[in-house]
């Protein structure tokens, strides 16, 4: 299972705060999805701890190993929602966030020294 709380649709937007590689703060404002933070444990265990596994070595592969997500709705309460899934929207996906360590190659931290490890945030989108 990878999400069981209750999700309740809005027309209001998503506003996403992040920072650039530069450092500046960025405002951005999305148009409403369905947006979850899915069970970190499975993605760890299906597919990050796959890696170099004959699972994940093309494309081909993975699909035939990673068949799809399945989204069950349930009634909430007796108003009702209607709400389309686009899933063939450029922004349809999944999104594994991840950290990893890379070298220093901008001395981030000032210290002369670029070649030291240090932790950086990535993202890999999964498209539908």
């Amino acid at each position: 299972v990878l999400y069981e709380e209750n999700f309740t649709p809005s027309i209001e937007p998503i506003v996403e705060y992040s920072v650039d590689a530069t450092g500046e703060a960025d405002t951005l404002t999305l148009d409403p999805a369905l947006r979850l933070h899915l069970n970190k444990e499975f993605f760890q265990s299906k597919i990050l701890d796959k890696g170099g596994s004959s699972e994940l070595l093309n494309q081909n592969n993975f699909r035939d190993y990673f068949r799809g997500i399945y989204i069950d709705a349930d009634q909430v309460n007796n108003e009702g929602t209607m709400m389309l899934l686009n899933l063939m929207h450029e922004a349809a996906g999944v999104v594994l966030y991840y950290k990893t360590k890379v070298p220093d190659a901008r001395d981030t931290d000032d210290d002369g020294d670029r070649e030291e490890l240090i932790e950086v945030r990535r993202a890999y989108k999964l498209n539908f």
